[in-house]
């Protein structure tokens, strides 16, 4: 989910790359709050090295097709290459999970959307 404003740079910058689903936000006592999205990158990449350590995949048969899992930690790397030119995706192993770019992250920095929350901080190899 993210907010009106995240939603209003994203689709500034990248629009039709991404699905956005408006809902809106109301509090206990169902009055109205704020507006948001729920979000859906349109851009699947298969951007993660396969080669980093931190990759747990679900079936271990076929790592090309195999969906994974990303540990906590260092050693998780997207492709610069792969990623170059994108600011947000979903990457084609971890489809569940939404990725953005350091330029990206840098953008919303300079227009004080900076309350964001991540689990992984991938580094571009």
């Amino acid at each position: 989910m993210i907010s009106e404003r995240f939603a209003l740079c994203l689709m500034e910058l990248e629009p039709e790359k991404h699905q956005l689903s408006p809902i809106v936000v109301e509090d206990f006592e169902k009055r109205m709050v704020a507006h948001a999205y729920f979000w859906r990158p349109m851009v699947i990449l298969d951007a993660i090295d396969l080669n980093s350590t931190r990759i747990v995949f679900t079936t271990k048969n076929d790592i090309a097709n195999s969906t994974c899992r990303l540990r906590h930690g260092e050693g998780n790397f997207v492709k610069k290459n792969v990623i170059d030119g994108h600011l947000a995706w979903a990457d084609a192993r971890c489809q569940s999970k939404l990725f953005i770019s350091d330029a990206f992250l840098g953008i919303l920095s300079s227009r004080k959307i900076d309350d964001l929350s991540w689990t992984h901080k991938l580094k571009e190899i």
